[in-house]
């Protein structure tokens, strides 16, 4: 099923090796070989998961907004208007600018972060780190972490549980959050 479409498929070994397949839509049948079918079939439903925990474009969000530690760190974004500038965007750090560069190396960090377990408990504690995405068509996004063991956080988007990723990565985004908020200049973060 994607996007409230639902297709099944049916294949038949025939003689030849190949397989004979079909569709819910199907007007003919498809011949299709078993090493096409070898990529496909037995995988399970993970195996189609994103492993990203954010794919939002820093061209599409107004603010950057992380609550972690007691602490709201709010990053305004906005085009550059100087065409002339090294810089496509100001960047400002609840009302301080800061550095452009600095900011999207925190920003390309937090993107990459990565789903390592899709495994999700059932969670009952408020988050301990809240990121928020406010879109520039007036829509916006939450993603929540929340400890799960010493070494994972388990994640949700849009009150959707979806995985877990490391506590080491959510460490290092934490320790060049505060950096980038105070006005460092961080380059070559990985």
């Amino acid at each position: 099923e994607v996007m409230g479409t639902t297709l099944t498929y049916k294949f038949a070994l025939q003689e030849d090796g190949y397989y004979a397949a079909v569709n819910d839509e199907s007007k003919l049948i498809n011949k299709v070989s078993a090493d096409t079918l070898s990529g496909f079939i037995g995988l399970e439903l993970t195996d189609f998961y994103s492993s990203w925990i954010s794919l939002n474009s820093i061209d599409d969000i107004s603010h950057f907004k992380v609550s972690a530690e007691g602490t709201v760190y709010d990053f305004a974004i906005a085009a550059n208007e100087d065409e002339d500038a090294e810089d496509s965007y100001v960047i400002t750090a609840n009302g301080e600018s800061i550095d452009c560069s600095s900011f999207q190396n925190l920003y390309q960090y937090f993107i990459s972060l990565a789903c390592t377990d899709y495994t999700v408990d059932n969670v009952t504690a408020s988050a301990d780190i809240t990121v928020d995405f406010d879109f520039h068509d007036g829509s916006v996004s939450s993603i929540k972490f929340f400890k799960s063991g010493e070494t994972r956080y388990q994640y949700s988007v849009d009150g959707i549980h979806m995985g877990k990723t490391t506590s080491a990565s959510m460490n290092k985004f934490i320790k060049y959050l505060k950096q980038v908020a105070a006005g460092e200049t961080i380059s070559n973060i990985s």
